[in-house]
């Protein structure tokens, strides 16, 4: 009976340790229509990131109740936390969805206004402005050609999504002014996933409006409301 219940606790052990085992594991997107190529997923405690194959298959190094972030250009942003079941099995499936594109309408002004409201742009905001706006005024009207190719080569897209990734790279630099100290004490975030819980709040709109303002009472009450929420995903592992 004693070696019965020394080989019970061993077994429960054993199944307890492997779960918290990070083990490479093969995933799969499902869309309606589209193709999921070239989609990125990150594990937001690792911070390693894959990319979807051709048929929207990858493989990626988790572990049961880590987060995953989608994000694709082509496709509406999705989260994924791995269940036991689905570590268990080695795999698992999500779905995504297209996203709904529509053309900008086309404006063409032909006043100069000098002096008056300039905009400083970024780099990745200039290229997109250059190889996206579908006429400009260069000593008479002229037709950007570059548009027209940008736009049947899907170069636009790209240069959208650059844009993007430079915007939340900038949240990323901006949530860095909060110490370690207050994710974890002030916020309750385990030390492991502060780094993942940046990438996880830099998709909430309203914490970005904040991030861009200097409302700091807002900004500090909304990464409470987000710590909850991301705390709750970690522990109910859906």
């Amino acid at each position: 009976m004693k070696n019965n219940y020394l080989l019970l606790l061993l077994f429960i052990s054993q199944f307890a340790f492997s779960q918290t085992q990070e083990k490479l594991l093969s995933g799969k997107i499902n869309t309606l229509q589209n193709v999921a190529q070239g989609v990125e997923i990150i594990n937001m405690r690792t911070q390693k990131l894959v990319k979807s194959n051709a048929v929207g298959e990858f493989k990626i190094y988790a572990k049961s109740r880590d987060v995953l972030v989608f994000s694709s250009a082509n496709f509406e942003d999705g989260k994924k936390t791995i269940t036991a079941e689905e570590f268990k099995a080695g795999n698992f499936a999500i779905a995504m969805i297209p996203k709904v594109t529509q053309l900008d309408e086309v404006v063409i002004d032909k006043e100069i206004r000098v002096g008056e409201n300039v905009k400083d742009y970024t780099p990745a905001e200039r290229r997109l402005r250059a190889g996206t706006k579908p006429a400009r005024l260069n000593q008479g009207l002229e037709i950007n050609n570059d548009a027209i190719i940008n736009a049947i080569s899907g170069k636009s897209k790209q240069l959208k999504k650059e844009l993007e990734v430079e915007r939340k790279q900038s949240y990323l630099e901006k949530l860095d002014d909060f110490s370690d100290e207050y994710y974890v004490a002030d916020l309750g975030i385990p030390k492991d996933y502060v780094e993942g819980f940046k990438y996880y709040i830099i998709y909430d709109e309203t914490l970005t409006t904040l991030l861009s303002g200097n409302d700091k009472v807002g900004l500090e009450s909304q990464m409470l409301l987000l710590a909850d929420e991301f705390k709750k995903v970690l522990a109910d592992g859906k």
